[in-house]
């Protein structure tokens, strides 16, 4: 039974099925293909660690763990090295994978297998030293992402051996950074989508939303309050009113309104003044012209 442990015994047992000699540059040039590739080590290929798609008996696709095309999860690692090595030596010949045997066969070292693996259908990139490849390890590579400050764009792979304390502590670890990472993109674009909305307003409404920028506190209301009382918040560039000059209508409505009162009252007594004159007025000429002394006749003492 085939027992691997580390990339480098899958690189000796690979080189023995493939006839070629396990020296210390095809090792080197294994591994660094393991490494770019991510198989097995870095994803749930099982038994696949240059993530090779030959169906075998029992083989499912590693990531819908059920048979189909893609890259396979074998049953074993003796599975996994014979996969590999007929992908290499069996497959379509204009797939390419003749130069990789034979640099193998040769130890070529790693630069050669690097340049004839990228020539090839493999797919894999450039993995020799000062190739300007994203080693796998970033757990990108195979899913096509990148990373920002270290940190990778798309979910980590679970390990694919469960028992494996160390790989659950760097997935664990990994995770956490991608979750903070989306989390801290999610809450920068609701800023600027928020500032922006902020901004538009701004721009639309002018005077109508000027005065609400002394309300705001914080930057944003600070810019609001620049922006309107600049003129650009209207199309006339009129300064946009001050939360006292917006109460100030309304006192002077109040004031208006008492005025108004007070003017109607003293109406209204002259009014009254001036019938009350009339109806005595009315009074003094009809006694008259009825013969009956006035009231100063008949204030006067008799003789």
């Amino acid at each position: 039974m085939l027992t691997v442990n580390t990339p480098t015994d899958f690189a000796t047992a690979l080189l023995a099925s493939l006839g070629a000699p396990a020296s210390p540059a095809n090792l080197q040039a294994v591994t660094s293909w393991e490494a770019a590739e991510g198989g097995n080590w870095h994803n749930t290929a099982r038994f696949n660690p240059l993530n090779t798609s030959l169906q075998l008996p029992g083989s499912v696709n590693y990531q819908t763990g059920k048979p189909g095309p893609g890259v396979q999860a074998y049953t074993s690692w003796a599975q996994g090295v014979q996969a590999t090595d007929q992908t290499l030596t069996a497959s379509n010949p204009a797939y390419g994978y003749a130069p990789i045997v034979a640099d193998l066969r040769n130890s070529a070292g790693t630069q050669a297998l690097s340049s004839s693996v990228s020539a090839s259908k493999w797919g894999t990139p450039a993995f020799a030293p000062g190739g300007g490849s994203t080693p796998a390890t970033d757990l990108n590579t195979s899913l096509g992402g990148s990373t920002i400050l270290g940190i990778p764009t798309t979910p980590p792979s679970a390990p694919s051996n469960p028992l494996d304390v160390g790989g659950d502590f760097k997935f664990a670890a990994q995770f956490f950074g991608w979750s903070i990472f989306t989390a801290m993109i999610f809450i920068i674009g609701m800023f600027f989508i928020f500032l922006g909305l902020i901004m538009l307003g701004v721009v639309l409404l002018g005077p109508v939303i000027g005065p609400a920028g002394e309300l705001i506190p914080g930057p944003v209301g600070f810019a609001v309050g620049r922006l309107s009382k600049s003129g650009k918040g209207s199309g006339r560039g009129a300064p946009a009113r001050t939360a006292a000059a917006m109460r100030a209508p309304s006192r002077a409505r109040r004031s208006q309104g008492r005025n108004l009162f007070e003017q109607r009252q003293a109406l209204n007594e002259q009014r009254h003044e001036h019938r009350m004159t009339e109806i005595e007025h009315r009074g003094s000429v009809r006694r008259s012209n009825m013969g009956r002394p006035t009231s100063a006749t008949m204030d006067e003492p008799p003789f």
